[in-house]
């Protein structure tokens, strides 16, 4: 699967910030083409959502 940068998990140069961490287990749900204002061209990208599971299994009590 390819895992592309999306909204705060990057800054403003596209980078990953060091403080984001995308699992590559992330199962992708929705994928949404942006289109630009000529119809009929092709997408000029894509807005993807992530459905992600977190194990929060450990030996930590809060």
């Amino acid at each position: 699967m390819n895992v592309q940068p999306l909204g705060a998990l990057t800054d403003p140069a596209g980078n990953f910030r060091n403080d984001a961490v995308l699992s590559a287990s992330a199962v992708p749900f929705a994928r949404i083409p942006l289109r630009n204002a000529v119809p009929g061209d092709p997408p000029i990208g894509w807005v993807v959502g992530y459905r992600v599971e977190i194990d929060n299994e450990s030996d930590q009590t809060n």
